[in-house]
């Protein structure tokens, strides 16, 4: 059946209010589903996005903890090795110091030596002698190659001097 308008035409709405009210219901219905998108959306970021932010939160924070405490860790790990460091340097100075028998022993056991000149580190001990005569040489070479605890005796200089008699420079390398 048709509808039947027993209205006059002029009564009616004008077909420009028609069209806005047309309008006006089109775009309530698509501003009703955007705000249900909208509230969807919120809602999920509050129940599922927002403890997981949280927790995030949380476990940074955390290892800013744990970095703080490793950076202390490993400074102290420094000062540690840097300790360590100046100890044995310290301990390298004691066996250098036990060196110093030995050089006093070069001097005492040769008769007609005479030291110009001894320098001992970790690595080495430089002396520089003075010999009479050529059998004190031989004597003071005879003594140095009994002495334990060299790796090698190094003759750096040999010269003869009619008034003084030999020079000589040695550096005998430590173990």
């Amino acid at each position: 059946m048709k509808n039947i308008n027993l209205l006059p035409t002029d009564l009616g709405p004008s077909k420009f209010l028609l069209g806005v009210a047309y309008f006006c219901k089109k775009a309530t219905i698509l501003m009703s589903v955007v705000f249900f998108i909208a509230a969807i959306g919120f809602t999920v970021y509050f129940v599922i996005v927002k403890p997981k932010i949280t927790n995030l939160t949380v476990s940074r924070d955390s290892l800013k903890e744990s970095i703080a405490g490793l950076e202390e860790t490993e400074q102290k790990l420094f000062l540690t090795k840097e300790r360590i460091g100046k100890i044995k340097s310290i301990l390298a100075l004691y066996s250098v110091a036990s060196d110093l028998p030995t050089v006093n022993s070069l001097v005492s056991n040769s008769a007609g030596v005479g030291i110009g000149h001894a320098a001992v580190s970790e690595e080495k001990t430089a002396v520089d002698t003075t010999f009479r005569d050529s059998s004190a040489l031989s004597s003071f070479l005879a003594f140095l190659m009994q002495i334990p605890g060299y790796k090698g005796i190094f003759l750096n200089s040999l010269s003869f001097n009619p008034v003084t008699g030999y020079s000589t420079g040695f550096e005998l390398s430590n173990k």
